[in-house]
């Protein structure tokens, strides 16, 4: 019984206390489940309502328990402190988990991608310089900040101040920079990467062009518009995370200068706000209670069941959001990780900036001011 209510209520995002989630049946029929403390003690009622009356079939007393995240947060890279050693990391802006369940980190201050097993004491550079030295060669970054890794070991970073996309080939040789669409040209202050397995096909979210491009792999002959000024208005303002769902053609988007979350929908040109206001409007000032709204939202993956999660930066936090309506404005998410005071201690975040998760879900994030995650 705890583990069947705890996969539907885990599905159905009901993680507030004493709310109650109905079931209809095929036959007419239907059941009632609610969300109660975690105790080993009470009488919790299963409830069935018949056509003509309610009734109370059955009661039990069982431990029952929601699924939660730990508030606690555990660093697996970085010692706390900036620096160029492999142990240390500078300002780091995302990460990625790779079909290796490694984890990638973009070290943007150090201008270097790394790789870092979980456990390690130190990173691996795979990318830029070990050194940390910026640059505009072929094997240099400036300020890179979004990263994906191939199943095959290829690597694909938005260096950023160079304004380019840069290929790493798995096994080495010389980068590779992306062709530019041939509309507006180059990107101009690319920052968050998404890829997708089924098309073969990146995505770049293009910060100061307010749009995001797309490129067709493994080898591109130029970049091409799929977001932001193909529709009038452009909604995107300051576009940053990014991912692609597969389940309906579309991206969802960190459009971190207008405090939300829009889905943008590939197929039909459209979009919905998933996250924080239609309007734009921020969070209160610090300290902030308001779980529908969001302020310079940075990064964005996917979670369990439709679930978005969100490194909400201006607010020192991570929501997670439950999928569908409402689109207003008005949907509450819940705080996952952050007290929304700045700390270096296990439970505070600072400037989380990127966010991503593993096949279990569990979520890592990069706190780019304590040089960690």
């Amino acid at each position: 019984k705890q583990r069947f209510a705890n996969v539907i209520l885990t599905r159905f995002n009901t993680f507030a206390p004493s709310f109650p989630v109905t079931f209809i049946f095929s036959d007419g029929r239907s059941i009632q489940l609610v969300l109660f403390a975690c105790t080993a003690t009470g009488a919790f009622p299963l409830v069935v309502f018949a056509p003509a009356a309610l009734k109370i079939t059955t009661t039990t007393r069982v431990t029952v328990c929601s699924l939660q995240w730990n508030p606690i947060g555990t660093t697996i890279a970085g010692d706390g402190t900036p620096g160029v050693g492999l142990q240390q990391l500078r300002g780091p802006e995302d990460v990625f988990v790779d079909p290796f369940n490694t984890v990638i980190v973009s070290d943007t201050g150090n201008n270097r991608i790394q790789r870092w097993v979980v456990g390690a004491g130190q990173g691996v550079t795979i990318a830029g310089q070990t050194g940390g030295g910026a640059g505009a060669g072929a094997n240099q970054f400036n300020l890179p900040e979004g990263v994906v890794v191939l199943s095959n070991g290829d690597i694909y970073v938005a260096d950023s101040f160079n304004n380019r996309v840069q290929f790493w080939p798995a096994g080495g040789g010389a980068a590779v920079t992306l062709p530019n669409p041939p509309v507006a040209g180059r990107p101009y202050f690319p920052s968050g990467i998404a890829y997708d397995p089924v098309v073969n096909r990146l995505f770049v979210t293009d910060i100061n062009n307010n749009r995001v491009i797309q490129y067709t792999l493994p080898n591109p002959v130029a970049g091409a518009v799929v977001a932001g000024p193909n529709i009038a208005p452009n909604p995107l303002v300051r576009p940053t995370g990014i991912y692609f769902d597969a389940a309906s053609n579309s991206l969802v988007i960190a459009n971190s200068g207008a405090n939300n979350i829009l889905q943008w929908f590939l197929t039909t040109i459209t979009f919905a706000v998933v996250a924080g206001s239609p309007a734009g409007v921020a969070a209160a000032a610090f300290p902030n209670t308001q779980l529908n709204f969001l302020t310079i939202p940075s990064g964005v993956t996917p979670g369990l069941n439709g679930n978005i999660i969100v490194a909400d930066s201006g607010n020192r936090r991570i929501m997670l959001f439950p999928p569908g309506p409402p689109t207003d404005g008005t949907k509450n998410g819940r705080v996952i990780a952050g007290t929304g005071a700045p700390g270096a201690t296990p439970n505070q975040l600072s400037n989380p900036t990127g966010v991503s998760t593993d096949a279990q879900e569990p979520e890592t994030q990069t706190d780019n001011e304590h040089n960690d995650f």
